[in-house]
């Protein structure tokens, strides 16, 4: 298949996918599409956005929407044929099913994109840069709620080196400073709070550890484009 993309034309091989972002111009040429059939799989953006947070690197979203993203993608025989049962699964879902639909979409782009796009880069990244041990380590306790309450504190006071330095080498690796990096975390865990549960906003905000309530509302809403209460009743599950 032949398309037309940000006026530059690329030609997609037979078993290829390629992945095209939120502002791409794009089009099909005319060819002869009897022996020619493609699937096209739509998803919000804020589900790109919650591939890269449950991953730990929501500043590499970035790289995956460059231009080099565009090129087509080749998969093998074997992992067509699971893409195709896992597709057809999908349309079989009835619409009205939504929260099965999301859930099931939700997975299925998340593999797609986690096999076919991360891992290979990941790899690459990590041969080329390897993260210090106390990075690594560090990201990983974020995931405990206790210490993603605490957030920078516990950071600069849990690794011997000066609050400068630390700063120095997050932003290294994870392009992003420790702050901003650890509230993009903060809002993730409230977003799934506000889904699953009852609690209510002024002891998710706390949760999560914000101490102002207003810089919550200000940094949610920047991120997910409503306040928390509207995403609450929007995506309650």
């Amino acid at each position: 298949m032949i398309m037309d993309v940000n006026e530059q034309q690329y030609t997609i091989p037979e078993g290829c996918f390629i992945l095209l972002r939120p502002n791409d111009v794009h089009s099909k040429k005319d060819a002869d599409y009897d022996s020619c059939r493609h699937v096209n799989i739509a998803f919000l953006p804020r589900v790109f956005d919650d591939v890269f947070t449950y991953l730990g690197r929501p500043e590499l979203k970035s790289v995956f929407l460059s231009p080099a993203s565009l090129a087509p993608l080749r998969i093998s025989a074997s992992d067509k044929l699971v893409l195709q049962y896992e597709i057809n699964r999908l349309s079989m879902i009835p619409l009205s099913d939504t929260k099965t639909v999301s859930y099931m979409l939700r997975t299925f782009i998340f593999k797609v994109l986690s096999v076919y796009f991360f891992e290979p880069y990941f790899d690459s990244l990590f041969r080329e840069a390897p993260t210090p041990h106390w990075l690594v380590n560090y990201i990983r306790q974020l995931s405990q709620p206790e210490i993603l309450r605490l957030g920078t504190d516990y950071l600069y006071s849990s690794v011997p080196l000066s609050q400068s330095h630390i700063c120095r080498i997050f932003t290294k690796h994870m392009r992003m400073n420790p702050t901003d990096y650890i509230n993009e975390q903060r809002l993730t865990y409230a977003a799934n709070l506000l889904q699953i549960s009852d609690i209510s906003i002024v002891d998710i905000s706390d949760e999560v550890g914000f101490s102002s309530l207003s810089h919550f509302y200000h940094l949610f809403k920047k991120k997910y484009h409503m306040p928390p209460k509207k995403f609450r009743l929007n995506n309650s599950l």
